[in-house]
C-alpha cells in the first residue's frame, strides 16, 4: 500500500481511514492476569487470521527463587510435550559477566527469565512468534530480563521444530508458581 499525504481542511473519505485502520500494525487477540497459578493456558490465540505474533509476559513474580518460566506450544487445548524444542539465548548481566542459555532437543522452552528471589523481582518477556498455526516449523525471535545478584538481559530465538499447527501456548514455572500479565498480539498483513 501506497502512503497517502493528506491535508488540511480537505475532505477524508471513510475508505481511506479503513484502509489505514486495517493495514499494518499489531492487533489485540487476547490477555489476562494471572495470580499464584502453576500453569497458564492460552488456547485460540493463533489462527489463519494471521501468519505471525508478538506475545508479551511482564511483571513476572515466582512463588520459588531460582525458577525459570517455561512455555509450550498448544493444539486443541494440549500442550506439545515431544523433544523437538531447541533454543539460544545471548545473555549479559549489568555488572558484565554472561548468562546465555541454551537447549537442545528439549520438551519445552526456557524463556530466559530467571529471578535469584521469590516474589520480588518483575520478568519480562517480549518474542515475535512466526508461523506457529502454519503445519510446519515455529520459530521465536525475543529477548527476557530477569535478575540474579544483578539484572539479567537476554536475547536469541527459537524453534519448535515438529510438523504440528499450534493454536495456543502454556506458560509455567520450573518449580512453585508464577503470577504474571500477557498479551498477545497479531502483526497484520498490508
Amino acid at each position: 500500500m501506497a502512503v497517502k499525504t493528506f491535508t488540511d481542511n480537505t475532505a477524508l473519505p471513510a475508505s481511506d481511514i479503513n484502509t489505514y485502520l486495517n493495514n499494518g500494525g499489531l492487533v489485540y487477540i487476547t490477555g489476562g492476569t494471572v495470580t499464584n497459578a502453576a500453569t497458564t493456558n492460552v488456547n485460540n490465540c493463533f489462527s489463519s487470521t494471521y501468519e505471525n505474533y508478538r506475545l508479551i509476559v511482564h511483571q513476572i513474580t515466582k512463588s520459588n527463587a531460582a525458577t525459570v518460566t517455561l512455555l509450550r506450544f498448544r493444539s486443541g487445548g494440549v500442550d506439545n510435550s515431544a523433544a523437538n524444542y531447541n533454543m539460544a539465548m545471548r545473555g549479559l548481566y549489568s555488572t558484565g559477566g554472561s548468562g546465555d542459555v541454551s537447549i537442545n532437543n528439549a520438551t519445552e522452552f526456557n524463556t530466559g527469565t530467571y529471578t535469584d528471589t521469590a516474589n520480588l523481582y518483575l520478568e519480562v518477556i517480549t518474542y515475535d512468534i512466526f508461523s506457529p498455526f502454519i503445519n510446519g516449523r515455529t520459530y521465536i525471535l525475543g529477548q527476557s530480563i530477569g535478575y540474579n545478584a544483578a539484572s539479567l538481559f537476554r536475547q536469541g530465538g527459537a524453534t519448535q521444530y515438529g510438523t504440528n499447527s499450534f493454536d495456543g501456548f502454556t506458560l509455567y514455572p520450573s518449580a512453585g508458581t508464577q503470577s504474571l500479565k500477557y498479551q498477545v498480539y497479531g502483526y497484520r498483513m498490508a
